[in-house]
């Protein structure tokens, strides 16, 4: 564990000491299962068609007394891969704040908090958050929250992330560097349907330090009884060791979604653009440029989600995949995925 949390985490328990000796109340426990079906074109990963992305989480969640909860999710990739994707305890000391200290998902924008299975109501991740930032986007750290009236803040820091042969995988655990990243998410709720975020990220990434990595977003949502509209905007920029060119990505999606009895239509659209000259295949290290990261991309969606009960559902996707600055390519995919949550 990163020296700089240790002092976070013991200032909270020891808030929480005069209520442990109490007797504590087992777990709360609950989870979900996926698996998908995946089937392309000629020109895509998978024109045979392939049955995995074979995916659970479990979650345990408490309260150790009454200002101190906490909660710990284990998920299973399906790479066969076991990964810790949140473990920390939080200080509640009124209605409007609280202190975390741990594991946590990385509070920018709403896709990367929220992006199990059985809360979204499409398959695949949008191509802007698949190329700015990694995957379940983790930091090792503590955050504050804090809400007055119709708006929320939450603020953190922690070990950031690190340089490597793209943005999307620099996810780390263990400091690269002696810098701190910090960045948050302010949101404005005027009702009970409608939230609107401005996310930021900073923080150096390279191992000396000398290398900076920002990230901006912008989200907004409006969800009713009988549909939902979400649209968000990244932008990451990455500095780059003289003669490069600093490294972008910038994109946007937008989706749709109705509710008819127990039947989801979506429809959306994504985009990306990534130029980034001195990372990607071949990178190793400062003095050592990989061949480069440029991409177009744009993407329409149409999909469909069934309630066969309030626990499990099956989902279906066909995503119509444009290369803008490139040749025509074979490369639509069909996914189909059953989901159970209990």
């Amino acid at each position: 564990m990163n020296k700089n949390i240790i002092p976070a985490l013991i200032v909270v328990l020891a808030l929480a000491m005069p209520g442990l000796a109490q007797e504590l109340q087992p777990p709360k426990v609950h989870g979900y299962l996926s698996l998908d079906f995946f089937k392309g074109q000629a020109d895509g990963a998978y024109s045979q068609g392939s049955v995995e992305g074979l995916g659970a989480g479990l979650f345990f969640m408490g309260d150790l007394n009454e200002k101190l909860s906490y909660t710990l999710e284990a998920r299973f990739k399906s790479d066969s891969r076991v990964e810790i994707e949140q473990a920390w305890v939080a200080y509640t000391a009124s209605e409007v704040f609280r202190l975390t200290a741990g594991a946590f998902l990385v509070p920018f924008g709403k896709y990367n908090a929220a992006n199990r299975p059985y809360e979204t109501r499409l398959i695949m991740k949008p191509l802007v958050a698949e190329r700015a930032y990694p995957d379940s986007w983790r930091e090792l750290g503590a955050q504050a929250t804090g809400k007055l009236g119709f708006l929320n803040a939450v603020v953190y820091i922690g070990n950031g992330l690190a340089e490597s042969d793209s943005v999307a995988e620099g996810q780390q655990f263990q400091d690269n560097n002696t810098n701190k990243a910090w960045g948050g998410r302010l949101s404005l709720q005027p009702g009970q349907t409608m939230d609107i975020g401005v996310s930021y990220y900073q923080g150096k990434y390279d191992a000396h330090n000398d290398r900076n990595i920002k990230l901006i977003g912008v989200d907004a949502s409006w969800t009713t009884r009988d549909f939902q509209v979400l649209a968000e905007y990244i932008k990451a920029e990455n500095q780059n060791p003289a003669p490069f060119a600093k490294g972008v990505v910038e994109g946007y999606f937008v989706q749709l979604a109705f509710n008819y009895q127990n039947f989801f239509p979506v429809v959306g659209y994504q985009r990306v653009r990534q130029d980034d000259p001195f990372h990607g295949p071949g990178w190793a290290a400062p003095d050592v440029p990989g061949a480069g990261l440029f991409a177009k991309k744009a993407r329409w969606v149409i999909g469909l989600a069934y309630l066969l009960t309030p626990n499990f559902q099956v989902k279906v996707e066909y995503d119509f995949n444009l290369e803008p600055s490139g040749p025509s390519v074979k490369d639509n995919l069909l996914i189909i995925q059953s989901v159970v949550n209990f």
